[in-house]
């Protein structure tokens, strides 16, 4: 896998084998996108739907993006983004609430941590649907395929919520088990958290509102190794989580009703991903041009709905002009879209 041949874009009709193979190779840390082959045709199509021109404002739309090598055609990755939570189905999630439980006489003054049930109609936007191959992993692959739909999402922000969040997948013990589901939610539910979670990723939502307990969860009660795990990210997990914080995401007292696991939301323009700067791409003086050895220093992409980003090796200059080698300036202007430098 070379780096320079890889791109960034909307996902297609053609790319369906590739995407049934990214679910497979995902398994159960992809949910969003099981092994059903007619559930990730009807997602395909979904996200052909979302990219057309007469959308403008938030929906229901789902918008899949692909990691594609250009020289060989195979799909390394895919991403994708949701315009609103809680559209034509309920989004549900636990509040992390703390309640002051105070007896003056008996000089008793603690807080009570519980969690409550929030179901959202028409929420925000949300980041979703990432996994990469791990023989594509390093190089600042993975940062193309987690901001290239950032940097999307700032392109067209009227197609988004203001507010973005993201869930981070809970933490499960080295046996692969996930101590908050087998305490708190599977009694109510009567199946493995891989089940049931498989399930919330093809059907729709009601079955969680139906079947969640109906009454708080007080955290006092429950075991310590439980409780530690409230809003703990996989460890698989923290590394996309610790990159999405340093463009500015920040923790949220909400976690996952499965899970536990954390979420994250920042406001949309206030991303550096909305700070991209204007760029004009050159052909690069093949006598006087050397790109930097080691790892990207950013991304150049485009802003047009047949969204493409590219891994870059070179830095603007001073007036904005950016020098491509060959092969990268070749790809990037077949169109008159504006360009984009985003730097890492």
């Amino acid at each position: 896998m070379n780096p320079r041949s890889l791109v960034f874009r909307p996902v297609r009709e053609s790319d369906l084998d590739a995407v049934v193979a990214l679910s497979e190779g995902g398994g159960k840390t992809l949910t969003t996108l099981p092994q059903d082959r007619d559930f990730l045709s009807r997602r395909i199509s979904r996200s052909m739907h979302a990219f057309y021109p007469e959308v403008v404002e938030p929906g229901n739309e789902a918008y899949t993006f692909v990691l594609e090598d250009t020289e060989t055609g195979h799909v390394y990755g895919i991403s994708g983004a949701y315009a609103r939570t809680g559209g034509y189905e309920p989004f549900y999630t636990y509040e992390r609430v703390q309640t002051r439980n105070h007896y003056g006489p008996l000089k008793i003054d603690q807080m009570v941590e519980c969690l409550e049930c929030r179901t959202w109609h028409k929420g925000p936007s949300e980041l979703g649907s990432l996994y990469l191959e791990p023989a594509a992993r390093g190089a600042g692959v993975g940062k193309l395929l987690s901001l290239g739909r950032l940097l999307f999402m700032a392109s067209f922000p009227q197609r988004f919520e203001e507010r973005v969040i993201a869930e981070i997948r809970g933490w499960q013990n080295e046996q692969g088990r996930t101590p908050f589901w087998d305490a708190c939610i599977e009694p109510f539910f009567g199946a493995e958290f891989e089940k049931m979670d498989a399930v919330s990723g093809v059907s729709d939502k009601d079955f969680i509102g139906a079947l969640l307990p109906k009454h708080p969860i007080y955290c006092d009660l429950l075991d310590v190794s439980v409780r530690d795990v409230i809003g703990r990210p996989h460890s698989a997990a923290e590394p996309a989580m610790r990159l999405l914080e340093k463009l500015g995401f920040e923790q949220t007292n909400y976690v996952d009703v499965f899970d536990a696991g954390p979420m994250i939301e920042a406001e949309l323009g206030s991303l550096t991903t909305s700070r991209a700067t204007p760029v004009m791409p050159v052909s690069a003086n093949a006598q006087t041009f050397t790109e930097e050895a080691g790892k990207p220093c950013g991304i150049i992409f485009q802003q047009q709905l047949d969204f493409r980003a590219y891994l870059c090796w070179s830095k603007p200059d001073a007036e904005g002009r950016i020098e491509l080698n060959d092969t990268l300036f070749t790809k990037i202007s077949a169109t008159e879209a504006p360009y984009h430098f985003y730097p890492f």
